[in-house]
């Protein structure tokens, strides 16, 4: 085919034309060119390659077209190498497959080098990455024969003899390339970075680089400039020397606006000083001068989802995952969350366009999560058409709140603490924060501070200066315009009551904290407050006002109940059991030549605190904690020595665990791969106290260090279900094969044999799935053994329908594909359950209908769980299936009643139920 037409084929992105020096304004699309090799388009691709490269050589000033193409067909992942290869065997004497396979091993031998120096990377990763170099220098050399004025491989070869240490071959490439294009500006961009001070050069002589061989015309000079300048203000400021290093960075930035790595650079820095808006124009002028760059795409996308900017943010992201599948997977999982949430709250407003375009991208983005196919039916059904659009818009801004705080004669307080928590929590997140406080406003001499805060409902607390725990809480619902208000700690009651020990006795000291219960709260203000104990134990906490409050204890010594005690303003008086905390002790030592030594440090992890380090004295250590249990997994370690794994017993309130030994530890290499053997990247190895070791690199491989006993590995990575490894003493490598779990074919039939759709099913760890037209649906991913299959009420969209109850499926394997026949007649009768109060006042269920069986009608009236099926009724339920029922409400404590129903076909049955203390006792069904 001529190159006039196949040129027409090369897909391009950008405004159309070229800048006054000539340059194209357009760039190659770089996830429409993937999209050909994904495809299988071989000839295709062949074609578009060889165009580009002929519109290059025809005018240098497009070489960045051929850089694109190279970055689109060279991603680093096993499965693009499976589709180079296939390309090659159907285009043997074109030299794009084999550019596309040296970048493509170029690439991987970057990876396997990583970023740390030579001393810290291990032999295997640094063998992996010779042979990826070997074979990177053997496609990119064969390229070059097959064309050559190909200018990307010898330019893609400087580095790769970089990596193989040979500087001097390395400047040969570079002078080959710049011999067949004498004005390109990668090849120079490219060796100027390779005689960077870090990689053995000099600034002096990346200065006389770019004097002597660049030309001071060429447009592009300054770029060059400011990477010289960029990497002075780096040294600058590994040395300490802050102003020169922001003169040098601010020069660069100046100067190399027109770049896409200088532009990324500096906006990683505006973003460091919390200059996200001058950070987003640096990106979005070099998206202009670049529209096909992956890492322009990338770094604005990261910019957009720190100023909450999602659905923008999500284009970016979803432009570059067409290319590069597994980028920023941190990044991928916050915007997919984000705009569900936004299409959720678009919905919910009636703002049905808007929620099924949020949705959508984020399907777009990830594609095999079911539960957004749900949550948009959801939405939809929930928005009624008739709100208008919220004058936020969709972008997720941050109002600002003025509150002004005062006491109880209205006089303004200053040196309040103010923090604006972004959910409502309960009265243990109140607790947590006032213990722990975060970063909190403090107001001025007006008694006034100004929040940045979420729209929505939120948390307002205001804790008074001094020593006393005091101040109060309220629920603010915010607009998109912010607003004010005002808080006012005013209560006038009292909690009284006594802390004591396990055995009765009485505690003295011991702080008591009454935290409203802030699970419903609303626009009145609660006050907290807090006492000490007497000698007696007693306590009396002034300041609070009427209604439910939970009370916590905070002392040095004892840890308190963790869920609190119901207490009311004026009420009764109450008793705060407490414990003192438990103490772990023990000895550290290490491993050397001349026996064991005593470790200087020691780290534990474990016992519900994640890693605590403290210096030993002799190597003997003390850690409190407070985690009673059986089965403990606690890990002890120094740093730069693989940790030692016990199992304790930590119920009583001293543990010795006498001396623990670490050694130098072994090596364990292994891989990790899929039940079809393909090698699994990313997966996380994990210890029994959740600690992560190491990621698995490209080909599924890891190294690590650990002791030379028996260790117990966990392996995960997101898609697959964990596993667990036993690792033997004198294991060295280990096989870990990771499945995607079981399959659940499910078809719903009524009792007419006909097929039952638009219903949702859940499993648990499956995502759930709604019934098609035909009554078929599939749940994924359910782990080996006992399936319990039961409805997803989230998505459940036919009123119609009871929810069914739960199906146990036994005996599932770790990979088998298995059919589910569900049942689901429908019979024309209805139950409604009324809950009532002693006093008669009617409230909410949950209520839970269990088929009358004398083992559920057992248990129940022992008070004992049972794990058999049941529907959950909303006030009614229609077409259950005839039968005998229990209808049962659980209230708080042992609050409890049932009821007994005979259901036939045709019934229209009430049921009241009004729980009381005591047991499971109700009235008769009328």
């Amino acid at each position: 085919m001529p190159a006039r037409i196949a040129a027409e084929e090369i897909p391009l992105i950008g405004r159309a034309g070229v800048d006054e020096a000539g340059f194209p304004r357009q760039d190659v699309d770089r996830a429409a060119v993937h999209g050909l090799l994904v495809r299988r388009e071989f000839q295709r691709v062949t074609r578009l390659v060889e165009a580009v490269q002929a519109r290059f050589e025809a005018d240098p000033r497009y070489e960045g077209w051929m850089v694109s193409v190279g970055d689109a067909l060279g991603t680093p992942h096993p499965k693009e190498l499976e589709l180079i290869e296939a390309w090659i065997a159907a285009s043997p004497r074109s030299f794009a497959p084999s550019l596309a396979r040296g970048i493509y091993w170029q690439r991987t031998a970057f990876l396997w080098r990583g970023a740390r120096i030579v001393a810290d990377t291990s032999d295997r990763e640094l063998q992996a990455m010779s042979k990826a170099v070997e074979r990177a220098r053997t496609d990119l050399d064969r390229a070059s024969s097959l064309r050559p004025g190909l200018t990307l491989a010898l330019q893609e070869l400087i580095s790769v003899h970089l990596l193989r240490g040979s500087r001097e071959e390395a400047r040969r490439a570079m002078e080959g390339a710049l011999a067949r294009c004498p004005s390109c500006y990668f090849p120079r961009f490219i060796w100027l970075q390779s005689i960077r001070p870090r990689w053995g050069g000099s600034f002096e002589e990346m200065e006389r680089f770019v004097k002597e061989r660049s030309d001071p015309a060429d447009p592009r000079r300054p770029f060059l400039d400011a990477l010289v300048a960029w990497d002075r203000g780096e040294e600058a400021r590994f040395l300490g020397k802050m102003d020169d290093a922001k003169t040098f960075h601010e020069r660069a930035c100046a100067s190399g606006r027109g770049d896409a790595a200088i532009a990324i650079l500096c906006a990683g820095e505006r973003r460091h000083a919390s200059d996200l808006s001058g950070a987003l124009s640096d990106l979005n002028r070099a998206a202009e001068a670049h529209p096909g760059d992956d890492q322009v795409r990338l770094s604005r996308a990261s910019a957009l989802a720190a100023m909450k900017r999602w659905e923008e943010a999500g284009r970016d992201l979803l432009y570059v995952l067409r290319t590069s599948p597994t980028a920023a997977p941190r990044l991928h999982e916050r915007v997919v969350n984000a705009l569900a949430a936004l299409a959720w709250k678009a919905g919910q407003g009636g703002r049905t366009d808007d929620a099924e375009r949020l949705y959508a991208l984020a399907r777009e983005l990830a594609p095999t999560n079911e539960a957004l196919a749900l949550n948009a039916a959801q939405a939809r059904k929930l928005s009624s058409g008739t709100a208008g659009p919220s004058p936020g818009g969709l972008e997720d801004e941050r109002p600002s709140l003025t509150l002004v705080v005062r006491d109880e004669a209205g006089r303004p307080t200053p040196g309040a603490a103010v923090v604006a928590l972004s959910h409502l929590g309960t009265a243990w997140d109140l607790f947590r924060s006032l213990e722990h406080p975060r970063d909190a406003s403090v107001t001025d001499a007006a008694g006034m501070v100004r929040l940045p805060v979420q729209v929505g409902p939120t948390l307002v607390m205001a804790r008074l200066s001094g020593e006393a725990l005091r101040g109060a809480v309220v629920r603010v619902d915010v607009p998109p315009s912010g607003g004010t208000t005002s808080i006012t700690p005013a209560g006038l009651g009292r909690i009284a009551g006594r802390v004591l020990d396990p055995g009765g006795r009485s505690l003295a000291g011991v702080e008591v904290w009454a935290i409203p219960v802030v699970e419903k709260a609303d626009a009145r203000a609660r006050s907290f407050a807090a006492a000490t104990s007497l000698e007696d134990g007693s306590f009396a906490i002034r300041g609070v006002d009427r209604g439910p409050y939970r009370v916590f204890t905070h002392s040095d010594l004892h840890a308190g109940p963790r869920t609190g005690v119901a207490a009311a303003g004026n009420g009764p008086d109450v008793v705060v059991p407490v414990q003192r905390y438990q103490v772990l002790r023990g000895r550290l030592l290490l491993t050397s030549p001349n026996g064991p030594v005593p470790a200087p440090e020691a780290v534990v992890t474990g016992l519900g605190y994640g890693p605590r380090s403290a210096p030993t004295t002799e190597g003997r250590f003390s850690f409190r904690f407070s985690e009673r249990s059986r089965n403990s997994a606690v890990s002890f370690s120094v740093p730069g020595r693989p940790p030692v794994y016990r199992t304790l017993d930590v119920r009583g309130d001293e543990i010795d665990v006498g001396e623990i030994v670490i050694g130098a530890g072994r090596k364990l290499r292994g891989r990790v791969v899929d039940r079809a053997g393909n090698p699994l990247w990313q997966a996380a190895i994990r210890t029994v106290t959740g600690q992560e070791l190491a990621k698995t690199v490209v080909d599924g491989t890891f190294e690590i260090e650990i002791q030379d006993g028996p260790v117990e590995l966990n392996v995960w990575r997101q898609g697959f279900l964990a596993a667990t490894r036993q690792i033997g003493a004198g294991d060295t490598e280990v096989a870990v094969t990771l499945s995607q779990g079981a399959q659940l074919k499910v078809l719903v039939l009524d009792e007419e044999e006909k097929p039952v759709a638009d219903l949702a099913l859940l499993a648990i760890g499956a995502a759930p799935c709604k019934t098609d037209p035909g009554g078929r649906c599939e749940l994924r991913g359910i782990p080996p053994g006992e399936a319990v299959v039961g409805p997803s009420l989230f998505g459940r969209t036919r009123r119609d329908l009871p929810v069914p109850p739960s199906l146990h499926v036994p005996g599932l394997g770790a990979d088998e594909d298995r059919t589910l026949l569900i049942r689901w007649p429908l019979s024309p009768n209805r139950l409604t359950v009324a809950v009532v109060d002693s006093a008669g006042t009617a409230k909410l269920p949950p209520v839970q209908v269990y088929p009358a069986t004398p083992r559920v009608l057992e248990a129940i009236s022992s008070s004992r769980a049972t794990t058999e099926p049941y529907y959950l009724a909303d006030r009614r339920l229609d077409n259950l299936p005839a039968g005998r029922y229990v209808v049962v409400q659980r209230g708080k404590g042992a609050a409890c009643a049932m009821a007994v129903v005979d259901l036939r076909r045709g019934d229209e049955r009430t049921v009241t139920l009004e729980p009381r203390d005591g047991g499971c006792v109700g009235p008769t069904p009328r």
